[in-house]
């Protein structure tokens, strides 16, 4: 297991930046998933994708996952949605 501080270094920096903005992190204001995906130039609903995966990501990680291996399939949409996260066979 990994701790939250070394499975957050190994998100890349496009993700580091999405969690930074929204939770406040590394001395940075706490913004809106509108405001972020201005930002990073992707709507409002790409960014909230975006923050779901990588929240995703860093609980495997910090489970002891390791990074090469993780692969996201399906997408959220709407209030209601399903995803599947598998890990590939070695």
């Amino acid at each position: 297991m990994h701790s939250a501080y070394v499975a957050y270094q190994m998100l890349s920096d496009r993700e580091q930046e999405l969690l930074a903005h929204r939770f406040g992190l590394d001395g940075r204001e706490e913004l809106s998933l509108e405001k972020i995906g201005k930002l990073q130039g992707v709507s409002r609903q790409g960014t909230r994708d975006q923050e779901v995966r990588t929240l995703r990501k860093l609980r495997l990680l910090m489970q002891g996952q390791p990074p090469g291996k993780l692969r996201t399939i399906g997408r959220p949409s709407s209030l209601n949605w399903r995803s599947k996260t598998l890990c590939e066979a070695a």
